[in-house]
């Protein structure tokens, strides 16, 4: 085991030896320290800096080659395989792209994400609690219809498979002046894959849970894993040794009439100097990945498949807007007819008014269902609100 600061002199001396000495580089560091030191991204890094990086990896290496890994967190693995088993991963080489679809604004419209859920704006409190109780602009079923299936620009029809949706309050001028109260809104779209033969039942079972609590399972979060690693690179491995085929348990406890598949994974990463804030990306799963024969298409998060045409995207990877999993509509209803399944949406969501005293407003909950039985088969769409 090696101390902090034995480390450290190892990383001195190392620097020094890789070639930084204060005649070459110390003016340049000293005004890159002082003038660039509040640049709030992307920001230029002291040359003495590069080398440390240099210097660090070094070091984990030889560690690695001479001492016994300890495992971290949940990693049931006693063997070191890289460095994103210690958080070690400093940029996402395969992130090609500057993140456009970062600092989503929950009142700006796109075409994964219309204008439905508007919220206000009220000018006094009697219309706002309407809205929560759902006695005005109620969510409803055509809401939820919109938000599973959209049109592009190309008029190209998509399924939603995976969305995190939110709305806020529009400002008028007369709540400008306080933000004491304010409605807000949010969504959660998950999808899953069921046998076709379970499908009725399923969606019959599906339409009286509560999917408040999120106990649903769900597709992997990943983090410390590069966007172009998904899904075969080790760093992803104790991601693909967990079931895929899980059985999901009803809101008393029940089994679920059928084993589900969730279709989406979601990509997050946070330590880039070179973007301000956190990059999150919505991929299919891995097996839809495998099933549907799919491959990245950079430099967006694009998938296409054997025919080289594009099944798969997170539009938010070349356009502002909320990240979300998107499939076309036509492949993605061939791919259910040649492997016999059907898709079953879940909905979350709800309402609620950010207030000074948030105890004198109650909460509104939403669990939506949608089915897509087959092939030949319109979406089916059902809804319920639970004012708590």
């Amino acid at each position: 085991m090696w101390h902090s600061d034995e480390a450290s002199r190892w990383i001195l001396r190392r620097v020094r030896e890789l070639g930084w000495t204060s005649k070459r580089f110390g003016e340049y560091d000293d005004r890159v320290a002082t003038y660039d030191r509040y640049a709030p991204v992307g920001r230029t890094e002291r040359i003495g800096k590069k080398y440390q990086w240099i210097a660090l990896h070094e070091l984990a290496g030889k560690i690695a080659d001479h001492c016994r890994y300890r495992p971290m967190y949940d990693d049931d693995s006693d063997h070191f395989d890289g460095p994103w088993q210690i958080s070690l991963r400093d940029i996402d080489p395969s992130l090609l792209i500057e993140p456009s679809g970062q600092g989503d604004d929950p009142a700006r419209h796109t075409w994964w994400r219309p204008p439905t859920g508007e919220i206000g704006p009220f000018d006094d409190d009697d219309k706002r609690t309407q809205w929560l109780q759902g006695d005005r602009n109620p969510f409803g079923v055509a809401d939820l219809e919109s938000l599973l299936s959209v049109w592009d620009s190309d008029d190209c029809k998509w399924l939603t498979l995976f969305g995190m949706y939110s709305w806020a309050e529009s400002p008028s001028t007369q709540t400008a002046a306080s933000l004491s109260d304010r409605g807000d809104q949010w969504l959660q779209i998950r999808s899953y894959l069921v046998p076709s033969a379970s499908y009725i039942e399923f969606l019959t079972w599906a339409r009286e849970q509560d999917w408040n609590g999120r106990w649903m399972p769900e597709g992997p979060t990943l983090l410390g894993v590069y966007h172009g690693e998904w899904p075969w690179h080790p760093a992803v491995a104790g991601t693909l040794a967990s079931p895929i085929v899980v059985e999901a348990r009803d809101d008393q406890n029940g089994t679920a009439p059928a084993p589900v598949v969730p279709t989406w994974a979601e990509y997050i990463w946070e330590r880039d100097g070179a973007f301000e804030g956190t990059v999150a990306r919505a991929f299919p799963s891995s097996w839809l990945m495998a099933q549907a024969g799919l491959r990245w298409h950079p430099p967006v998060t694009s998938f296409t498949d054997p025919n080289q045409d594009i099944l798969a995207c997170d539009p938010s990877s070349s356009e502002l807007g909320p990240s979300a999993l998107l499939v076309r509509e036509r492949g993605m209803r061939e791919f259910l007819d040649r492997h016999d399944l059907s898709l079953v949406w879940a909905a979350l969501g709800g309402r609620n008014v950010r207030a000074e005293n948030p105890r004198e407003h109650s909460i509104l909950s939403i669990s939506g269902v949608g089915g897509l039985e087959d092939a030949d088969s319109s979406v089916e769409v059902s809804l319920r609100t639970k004012l708590h």
